[in-house]
Parts: structure tokens; sequence; C-alpha cells
């Protein structure tokens, strides 16, 4: 699975663009002002224990079997607590603004007595967005996207059951600092000739880009 794909926008109107695409420095994306940061937390304020199904640990709602709050100063890449999710899957909700830009951060590795490494899976929305395979370091994911509706969710899934030890205890997956933010609005950059030839025609069929330089 691909993510984090980047576009060149093109646009007439001169006020909203960076200047002509062929005087724009590549890769042809950015922003035109800094991340707005949403919320970020490291589950410091969450009581040490166990979560049943529909509870909510610092935010994330706990979808499916136990989760725990764990105390892991030594382990822990920020403060002193994680969530372990053990075979449960855990979601993070928010209010979006339809079409504009978000990007998430979680900080992830596997339980220290995890002998094996940890699949999981990170979804948005209900679908999956990418796969990752945990080990002993922490990981810092980083999937962007622009929100569709008014409520957006990010959830984390362990991919295969069996995370927990013989007393219940809940291993597998650690979970650890997160941060969303909303990102500027993308650059657009004014294009060779107007789009004013084409208005109204059929956007199907297959599109050529052409690139030169003779600069």
């Amino acid at each position: 699975i691909s993510t984090n794909f980047t576009y060149a926008v093109f646009s007439d109107r001169t006020n909203l663009t960076a200047g002509p695409i062929k005087f724009a420095v590549p890769p042809y994306s950015g922003s035109n002002s800094s991340p707005v940061v949403i919320v970020t937390n490291s589950f410091e304020s969450a009581e040490v224990g166990l979560y049943a199904p529909g509870e909510v640990a610092d935010g994330w709602t706990i979808e499916t079997n136990t989760a725990a709050i764990l105390s892991l100063p030594t382990e822990a890449q920020t403060g002193a607590r994680v969530l372990a999710l053990g075979d449960a899957a855990a979601r993070f909700e928010f209010d979006a603004n339809v079409g504009v830009g978000y990007r998430a951060s979680i900080q992830l590795r596997a339980h220290p007595l995890s002998t094996n490494p940890v699949p999981v899976a990170l979804y948005l929305n209900g679908e999956l967005d990418q796969t990752l395979v945990l080990s002993s370091n922490w990981l810092k994911t980083d999937f962007r996207f622009r929100a569709s509706t008014n409520r957006m969710n990010i959830a984390v899934a362990p991919t295969v059951m069996g995370n927990v030890t013989t007393n219940g205890e809940p291993l597998g997956v650690l979970m650890d600092t997160f941060t969303l933010e909303q990102v500027g609005a993308e650059l657009s950059y004014q294009p060779e000739d107007s789009f004013k030839t084409i208005l109204g025609q059929s956007g199907a069929g297959e599109w050529k880009l052409e690139v030169t330089d003779s600069r």
C-alpha cells in the first residue's frame, strides 16, 4: 500500500497561486501556512488500569476486547504511561472541516514482553490506511489525509490475536505520543495555458503530462 502522495495543484486564480509552474521549484508541493496542532497527548492523564470496550483512555475509545493503561517509565516514549492494546482496537474521533488537510502521528512499538514482532493496522474512517510490523523500538507513524466528512476517526488494531499474558495483562501494541494537526492549504501554480479552453469538456480519458526544462 502506497500512502503520503504529493500533488502539483493548478489554478487560473492568480491570487491563490505561487506563480507560473515553469518558475516553481520541485517537488511542486507544499503549504502556504504552518500546521495547527488540534490535539496532542501521551496518556499521562489516563488512570492506570484495565479498559473495557466502550471506555475511553485519554480520548481513545476501546472498541474490542480489553486494553490497559500501564506505567512503564523506562519503556515509555514520553512520560511514564502508555496504552497497551493487547487484542483490542482503539479509535480516536474528531471534528473536521471537509476538504481540509490533516496529519496524524502516533508512537508505536511492541510490548517489551512480546517475543515476536507485532503486526498492526491503521484505519481512517474504517478504511485500511497502512499496516506496520512493530519491534521493541518506537516507530512514529505519519499519515496525511483530506477530510471527507465533518466527523473523522483514526483507529489502531493488531492484526494477530493472542497478545495477552496468562493472567490477562494486555501486551502486543504499545501506543504513546499522539499528535493531530491541521495542515495549511496546498500551494497552487498557474498552468502554462489557461484552463478556460477546456471548461465544460469531459475529464474522462488519458491525460499526458509533458515536462521540459530549458532554463
